[in-house]
C-alpha cells in the first residue's frame, strides 16, 4: 500500500526528488537496474536471503505494479476505449 503517513511522506519525498534528478535521464534498462538494486539492498537490510524476506520483497514489487495498473495504466485503457472504440463483444459487456 503506497498510501503511507504524511510524516512519512515528509521524510521520503526529498529523498526521492534527488533521486527523480538523476533518473530523468535514465532508459529502461537503468530504471531496471535502480528498481533492483533498492529491492535487494532492501532484502539483505531487512533479514537477508530467506523465504520471508524474498517473499515480502516480492510483495512490495507486486503490488507496487498492480497498484501502477490500477491507477495509471487502467484509466488511460478506458480513455483510449471510450475515444477509440471497443474491439469486440465481449469489451463492450465490460465497457457497459
Amino acid at each position: 500500500m503506497p498510501y503511507i503517513q504524511q510524516e512519512s511522506r515528509d521524510l521520503l519525498d526529498p529523498i526521492i526528488n534527488e533521486i527523480l534528478i538523476t533518473i530523468s535521464v535514465c532508459d529502461v534498462g537503468d530504471m531496471n537496474y535502480i528498481i533492483t538494486k533498492l529491492i535487494h539492498q532492501w532484502v539483505e537490510t531487512h533479514g537477508g536471503l530467506g523465504y520471508a524476506t524474498t517473499s515480502q520483497a516480492r510483495a512490495i514489487l507486486s503490488d507496487a505494479n498492480d497498484e501502477f495498473y490500477r491507477t495509471v495504466m487502467a484509466p488511460y485503457e478506458d480513455k483510449k476505449r471510450r475515444e477509440n472504440g471497443c474491439i469486440s463483444k465481449l469489451d463492450e459487456l465490460r465497457a457497459g
